[in-house]
């Protein structure tokens, strides 16, 4: 049995239309699949030599009693300089905030009590020509491991 010309007519397009959606659903779930699976993790992108100077800062801070141990899952690099300098913010086991500001020698790195949701770092940076004062200030946003920040160069 076969279909009279004129269903045949309104069938094809909408057979052809239908096709076209879902192979373009395809392709955008295949986008999505890439980009998400691509993007490497925060303690990826984060350098030895920074995650060795914030360990050592959170096991020889006075308050460590207190703050807890670093998680290393929560560093995230807040912001690159042109010049190299980053700003970074982190998390203990015991919530407590921390903050570093780190050129390419030294840092300058902060850590709250446990509880607090801000935390200001501020590091004075001698250049070759001049001296960069960096000022760094960090909010944590609700209870997750996402932060605010603004970082300023002078």
């Amino acid at each position: 049995m076969s279909l009279p010309q004129s269903s045949r007519r309104r069938i094809g397009p909408a057979v052809t239309m239908t096709l076209a959606i879902l192979g373009s659903l395809a392709l955008l779930a295949t986008f999505v699949f890439q980009v998400v699976t691509a993007s490497p993790s925060t303690t990826a992108q984060v350098p030895a030599r920074v995650f060795s100077l914030i360990e050592g800062a959170t096991l020889n801070t006075a308050t460590d009693e207190t703050s807890g141990e670093l998680r290393p899952e929560t560093i995230t690099i807040l912001e690159r300089t042109d010049e190299g300098v980053l700003a970074v913010a982190f998390l203990t086991d015991e919530d407590a905030i921390g903050a570093g500001i780190f050129p390419g020698k030294g840092a300058s790195i902060g850590l709250s009590i446990p509880g607090k949701q801000a935390i200001w770092v501020q590091a004075m940076i001698p250049g070759d020509e001049s001296t960069s004062d960096y000022t760094l200030s960090v909010r944590r946003v609700g209870n997750g491991d996402t932060f605010d920040h603004t970082f300023t160069a002078k």
